[in-house]
């Protein structure tokens, strides 16, 4: 089918540029003649917390602004020959106003994603993305209580979160799961819940 012919068109791309790569490394080459297999991408520099330790809590989106379709456009002609994607940076990945285009664009290329959320952003149509071109995903959780939660990742509700964290699980149970916490005075006592909740 032209599905399969476009897939196998775009693994053979990706062959091509991994061996130029390692032929640029092996040869020690100053100007490579291929591609980077692994991007790391900040989509957004918007945040929806103001998390104690982040200078968000006292930045407030200053300055903030979400990735353009014309800055996209700038590196797509290189995504035929990209592996992976991070989706990490200073923002949530997930509120960009077109983060499903965006996961659907990387997905159509044959990439696979990864990033770092809060988790406070998620619905079906965004957890069955994950699901279908994400490898893994680190979720940042503070607390186990919904009282330290909120006093630490502000703006945000603890309710909310594990819903949403809830809903991504339960799309379906291949996707490999991390939660990143911070530890500091406020959650060091509930370290051993919040072990518990990520279980």
């Amino acid at each position: 089918t032209k599905a399969i012919d476009e897939a196998s068109a775009l693994e053979i791309v990706k062959l091509i540029n991994e061996i130029l790569l390692e032929l640029n490394f092996y040869e020690k080459r100053e100007v490579l003649d291929s591609y980077p297999v692994n991007l790391q991408i900040e989509h957004t520099n918007l945040c929806n917390a103001r998390c104690i330790m982040c200078s968000h809590s006292f930045t407030r989106n200053h300055g903030g602004k979400s990735l353009s379709e014309e800055n996209l456009d700038c590196f797509r002609k290189i995504l035929p020959y990209v592996r992976r994607v991070t989706l990490h940076g200073y923002g949530e990945p997930f509120v960009h106003d077109r983060i499903i285009d965006i996961l659907s664009m990387y997905d159509s290329y044959g990439i696979k994603m990864t990033c770092n959320t809060n988790g406070s952003v998620m619905n079906t149509e965004l957890a069955d993305m994950i699901h279908k071109c994400f490898y893994d995903i680190s979720v940042s959780c503070d607390a186990a209580s919904k009282e330290t939660y909120e006093q630490i990742r502000k703006g945000l509700s603890f309710d909310r979160f594990k819903d949403n964290i809830r809903l991504l699980r339960d799309r379906g149970s291949d996707l490999f799961m991390r939660m990143a916490v911070v530890v500091m005075r406020q959650n060091l006592q509930e370290l051993p819940d919040i072990v518990r909740l990520a279980a």
